[in-house]
């Protein structure tokens, strides 16, 4: 192992479990009982790709507003918790149960009692420990930690616990978010390609499968920041 890489933080979905789809279907599914169509709900989430479930409820909420399919403005905070509700329990169940990805479990296993690892997702915090327990995994790790935190708040996290500076931490993740909290966090950052990665560019370093994980820590050069 890479002895200037004193800690390793993974993002969570499509990271180590494939349940990127499982979220994005979720949001069609808990709108199916009311008039608006996909492609509406698409650019609901693309033009909030940077936000959570609450952003992409809200607007969808304000585009129904505008087709008068909902009551009123008065009740829109009430109805997006309740569809944030319904969201969670679809996808707290699912996610749990799906596949991992390809490698995690054989990588846990090399890594074990080697490194800290740590888990940075924009899901909320107790669903995502209740999710990692369900899983078997919450062992595995030194912390799991979510939303309403930042992932750059939650790396400081890890860089606190760990009395380890930020380009001793690698962030392990495949949306453009990990990759921007990486860069104002001043940590390494390693790129995942998957069928959902949105980086804007090509990473620095990228690998495709997780059992890469090890060998590309071995090549970083040490200073080398996620920018």
């Amino acid at each position: 192992m890479n002895s200037t890489i004193r800690t390793i933080v993974f993002d969570f979905d499509g990271v180590l479990v494939a349940s990127n789809a499982i979220k994005r279907d979720a949001y069609f599914r808990i709108f199916n009982d009311v008039e608006i169509s996909s492609n509406q709900i698409n650019t609901c989430i693309r033009q909030n790709h940077d936000g959570n479930r609450y952003d992409v409820i809200g607007a969808v909420l304000d585009t129904l507003l505008a087709q008068n399919q909902v009551p009123d403005e008065l009740k829109r905070t009430s109805r997006i918790e309740q569809y944030a509700q319904l969201y969670n329990r679809h996808c707290e169940s699912a996610v749990a149960e799906c596949s991992e990805v390809a490698g995690v479990s054989e990588l846990f296993d090399q890594l074990a009692g080697k490194i800290p690892l740590y888990i940075n997702s924009a899901t909320l915090e107790e669903p995502l420990q209740r999710i990692v327990h369900r899983r078997g995994w919450f062992d595995r790790f030194h912390g799991v930690f979510g939303s309403p935190t930042s992932k750059i708040e939650n790396l400081e996290k890890v860089r606190q616990a760990e009395n380890c500076l930020p380009d001793e931490i690698a962030f392990v993740g495949d949306g453009q978010r990990d990759w921007n909290a990486a860069i104002d966090f001043g940590c390494r950052f390693i790129g995942v390609r998957n069928g959902f990665t949105d980086f804007d560019k090509p990473a620095p370093t990228e690998i495709v499968r997780l059992n890469d994980l090890i060998g590309v820590l071995e090549t970083i050069a040490p200073n080398a920041k996620a920018a």
